[in-house]
């Protein structure tokens, strides 16, 4: 097999398994451009979630209340336009066990200051996302942010100004190449 010179990961946690002679990892990640943004629309979807369904969110899915509305079946226009049209969005994970996040659905999120809450993971920087820990905290915090526009919109556009501000993809390709 060949040595690996590098790899590029947007995620710590997607740094995997490389034996110790080859271990020349760089962590890259998403960061903001204006590709991601999309125009406002009006917001007509409650709650929304975009992505596969495993069987742990399909379980997850079952044990809630304010089960978010499924979509499926995005380009990159489609997506946009969801995320806009959406009051709550919402990030869940794949799996139990890891925690890994999935920054390609959430850089969309940031890029449009559109409002999400989480299962807890490692938020960077000072970005502030509302998480949560089990079904139960779940529908008490989607309770609180849909009777809550304000909060929601004042989260959105922090969450953007910091994303924009101090994620810019091209000044972290422009460290990335310097190193």
């Amino acid at each position: 097999t060949a040595a690996i010179n590098s790899y590029y990961a947007f995620e710590p946690d997607e740094i995997w398994g490389f034996d110790i002679e080859n271990k020349k990892e760089k962590y890259v990640p998403l960061g903001y451009h204006s590709c991601l943004e999309f125009p406002e629309q009006k917001q007509d979807i409650d709650i929304s979630f975009m992505g596969c369904i495993t069987e742990r969110r399909r379980r997850w899915f079952s044990a809630v209340r304010n089960n978010p509305k499924q979509i499926r079946g995005f380009n990159h226009d489609s997506r946009g336009k969801a995320i806009s049209r959406t009051k709550i969005n919402l990030n869940l994970h794949a799996f139990g066990e890891t925690k890994f996040t999935e920054w390609d659905r959430i850089s969309h999120f940031l890029a449009n200051g559109c409002f999400f809450i989480s299962e807890d993971f490692h938020c960077p920087g000072d970005i502030v996302v509302p998480q949560f820990c089990s079904e139960p905290d779940y529908d008490m915090m989607a309770d609180f942010y849909l009777r809550r526009p304000d909060l929601r919109e004042e989260l959105g556009k922090k969450a953007r100004e910091v994303y924009k501000s101090h994620f810019d993809m091209r000044n972290i390709l422009f460290r990335l190449l310097k190193e």
